[in-house]
């Protein structure tokens, strides 16, 4: 039988709705989770009580790199028995809130996200501006800051049965000639940085994302992070066409944030993409960097914002 910890008299039970998916995968809970979390806990600044969340698994070292103080990180099965005691009691001091996350594009809040970018570079700024200045070295030319993100090896959680969705990382997608392709690319003298981010900081993440001005990456969890850039990042998704499940999350995530969104097909989930049709689109997308913005006026920046395919 599990019991509840006795020192847990006193607390806000936090129950955290996300939309959709297992807030144990980085999507759901930078989205689900942690944006609500980050959005409830600064409307609660004065508050002292322990605010007791559950377990998000591998996730939960970003939770203790954030929010090191005055969160208490449960077990699945105490959270829910302290949630219904929390519910259930006339306790004054033991009180419940549940909160909904944002990760389905139709709950996508723009006003939510920049909350969360705020509040974490705030929060993690030392570490952010550490990172920021290691990265100024990393890339090898000048012109814009071009990231080029690879799948890396899940945690060994997500083949066990303790996790609530099984696979990650390039288990469940990957691109075949990743290497080659990134050799190719710097050979056009590009300025580009090949990278993964598993197990990688909050902070590199944050760094990562806030100085490059395109972001190369297969669809998938990485490109949650388009959370940590600005309005002037261009995007370029790369979509294998043997998915099962057809969305447009990170198409539709970009867009609310104000986002140039490209993307490139990929024959199989796990195939090779065509280096040669990649280069001639960052060429296009620097040539176009090179350009004002909103030259053009309204028409102009409504096409940026519908622009999606080549």
């Amino acid at each position: 039988m599990t019991e509840i910890s006795t020192d847990l008299a006193e607390a806000l039970v936090v129950d955290i709705v996300n939309r959709k998916g297992s807030v144990e995968h980085y999507y759901h809970f930078l989205l689900g989770f942690l944006a609500p979390l980050i959005q409830l806990i600064t409307t609660l600044r004065d508050d002292a009580s322990t605010i007791c969340v559950r377990s998000c698994g591998p996730m939960d070292g970003l939770i203790r790199e954030v929010l090191p103080n005055g969160i208490k990180i449960l077990p699945k099965l105490e959270h829910a028995l302290l949630l219904n005691e929390a519910r259930s009691s006339n306790n004054p001091k033991l009180r419940f809130k549940t909160i909904y996350g944002f990760d389905n594009r139709s709950y996508y809040d723009r006003a939510a996200f920049r909350c969360l970018k705020r509040e974490l570079e705030a929060r993690l700024f030392a570490g952010v501006e550490c990172e920021k200045r290691a990265l100024r070295d990393a890339f090898p030319a000048t012109g814009p800051k071009i990231v080029f993100i690879d799948r890396g090896d899940p945690t060994l959680l997500y083949s066990t049965g303790d996790s609530e969705i099984t696979s990650a990382g390039r288990d469940r997608r990957s691109i075949k000639n990743f290497s080659e392709c990134s050799d190719f690319l710097l050979s056009r003298n590009l300025n580009l940085l090949p990278c993964t981010l598993e197990g990688r900081s909050l902070s590199f993440q944050i760094a990562l994302f806030d100085t490059a001005d395109i972001v190369i990456a297969q669809h998938g969890a990485a490109l949650t992070n388009l959370v940590w850039a600005d309005e002037k990042l261009d995007v370029v998704e790369i979509i294998p066409r043997d998915r099962t499940q057809k969305s447009d999350h990170f198409k539709s995530l970009a867009h609310c944030l104000g986002q140039r969104y490209h993307s490139l097909a990929q024959g199989q989930s796990h195939g090779p993409i065509d280096c040669e049709m990649l280069a001639r689109a960052l060429a296009k997308i620097v040539s176009d960097k090179a350009k004002p913005r909103n030259s053009g006026g309204l028409f102009a920046r409504i096409g940026n914002l519908l622009r999606s395919h080549w």
